[in-house]
């Protein structure tokens, strides 16, 4: 990585065929019968026939917008297996003394299989007080992703996060939040500037 882009938010310079909002929604997903998914146990031989067919679109150019949705304890990373999106796009998580809206994938525990998830881009913004690690950035979800933009406050960032993410060139930080963040929490500095040559 050469350096930090403070001046403006990311830019990919791509027109997509196709733009997916989903907005104040639940994030929750059911199996081919209607019953809740819960766990990654659960996710061992189910169908998520009509979520599956929108994520693995071989195609076509698309990005994938989630506003203000309303996030379970935690979500399978199974979710995304074959996922193949050009951009996702994560607004409104929030970490306060009134609300707590949180996106945090839980890893399989056994009987590991990979994910094949294919996501250059991933964006998070408008968000506030949130910690970033390796529960919000899934190294097994996010492991072809190239650039990432964080636009909003901050609480912490995981010192050893980024180690894991080979391909990630292009980190995109809020001025004002990463300044507050460098401040608060200076190792930080030196681990987004050493973790990739």
């Amino acid at each position: 990585m050469k350096g930090f882009n403070l001046e403006k938010p990311l830019e990919t310079n791509t027109i997509y065929q196709k733009v997916f909002i989903f907005n104040s929604m639940n994030f929750n997903f059911y199996n081919e019968n209607q019953k809740l998914i819960k766990s990654c146990q659960d996710f061992k031989n189910k169908k998520l026939l009509k979520w599956h067919n929108f994520i693995l679109s071989k195609k076509t150019l698309f990005l994938a917008e989630f506003r203000n949705l309303k996030y379970p304890s935690s979500i399978c990373e199974l979710v995304f297996k074959n996922a193949n999106l050009n951009s996702i796009r994560f607004s409104g998580l929030i970490n306060s003394y009134y609300k707590i809206n949180l996106l945090k994938f839980k890893k399989q525990s056994d009987n590991f299989e990979s994910l094949n998830s294919n996501i250059p881009v991933v964006e998070f913004d408008q968000f506030f007080e949130i910690d970033i690690d390796s529960s919000l950035l899934n190294e097994n979800v996010f492991e072809q992703t190239s650039a990432i933009s964080l636009l909003g406050k901050i609480n912490s960032i995981q010192v050893d996060l980024f180690r894991n993410f080979q391909k990630i060139n292009f980190i995109s930080f809020h001025p004002v939040y990463f300044l507050e963040i460098v401040r608060k929490q200076v190792s930080i500095f030196f681990s987004l500037s050493s973790f990739k040559n």
